[in-house]
């Protein structure tokens, strides 16, 4: 709809500038909506345990990547 508004011939820039306050207040409500209901909103699509569970994978190897360098620098003390 949007669109087809924006292509009509017969139309003024008022209508045009119009047009573009309320797309800038609905992207503005949107983004209220999204900040002040962020935790409920994880907690209706359930994405917290996902993100618990990433950040679980993360650490891992995270240690993983530590344990590497740990045993790259005792195979180094052991071959010199």
């Amino acid at each position: 709809m949007l669109a087809v508004y924006c292509l009509r011939i017969n139309t003024n820039n008022s209508e045009i500038a119009m047009l573009k306050y309320i797309v800038i207040a609905l992207v503005g409500l949107g983004i209220y909506i999204g900040v002040t209901y962020k935790d409920q909103i994880d907690d209706v699509m359930n994405a917290r345990p996902m993100e618990d569970a990433q950040d679980m994978l993360e650490d891992m190897g995270d240690q993983a990547a530590d344990a590497k360098d740990a045993l790259d620098k005792q195979l180094e003390t052991l071959q010199n």
